[in-house]
């Protein structure tokens, strides 16, 4: 490699990491990813500059059949990324069993039914809502468990 450039390459990494420290700390993931766009874009520059960036483009190149299958994925994934960085602050649920036996009014609330729900519009809703936060597809143990026991409560209500 070129002295000049490994040189650069090194200034602007020392000079990054100076600058992401003087950040605050709430700011610092931000500032990170900034900092890594940067020495993303100066490295292709620089590749560019010497002539080296056509296997860079061979690469992706190859990759570009596969972006339409993952493409999807990594949506789901920037999206799950999102959910837990806006409630990486909330307070863990609390357990059921802490706050004592559910209601019937909290299991209406939870699963979103009149009071006069049918079998089906319980049923409707517990599968609407059990397909967002299942734990196979990236959701909470706790909601589903919420969700599970807010549909037998009245489903047994309704038998009664």
């Amino acid at each position: 490699m070129n002295p000049v450039g490994l040189f650069l390459i090194s200034l602007v990494v020392i000079g990054g990491y100076l600058w992401y420290h003087k950040q605050p700390a709430e700011r610092r993931p931000l500032a990170l990813l900034k900092l890594c766009l940067i020495i993303i874009g100066l490295a292709l520059l620089y590749l560019t500059i010497t002539g080296k960036l056509h296997w860079i483009g061979a690469f992706f190149a190859v990759l570009l059949p596969f972006f339409t299958k993952l493409f999807p994925w990594i949506m789901r994934g920037l999206g799950l990324f999102r959910f837990f960085k806006r409630n990486q602050g909330a307070s863990q649920p609390r357990s059921n069993r802490a706050s004592g036996p559910m209601t019937t009014a909290q299991a209406r609330e939870i699963l979103g039914v009149e009071p006069g729900a049918t079998r089906q519009e319980i049923v409707e809703a517990h599968r609407r809502l059990i397909q967002k936060v299942h734990p196979d597809r990236g959701g909470n143990d706790w909601l589903a468990s919420q969700l599970n026991a807010a549909k037998e409560l009245l489903l047994q209500r309704l038998n009664d």
